[in-house]
């Protein structure tokens, strides 16, 4: 399942306040907290950036080629 990077800010804000976090239904809330600490070490290393998805497939440039 892909989460919005708002969603996942969000839940990184909450989680370093200490603020209670919305668990989604259908997940074990054991793994989605392991979810929750992988995007706080990405946001701590990258920044919101770390948040967003990767674009894959990127359409170059003449000047980036």
């Amino acid at each position: 399942m892909k989460y919005s990077w708002e969603y996942k800010l969000q839940c990184v804000e909450n989680y370093k306040t200490g603020k209670e976090i919305i668990y989604p239904s259908g997940i074990p809330r054991k793994r989605f907290k392991s979810k929750i600490t992988e995007w706080v070490r990405l946001y701590d290393l990258h920044g919101i950036d770390g948040l967003k998805h990767r674009q894959f497939n990127k359409v170059w440039s003449k000047e980036e080629r």
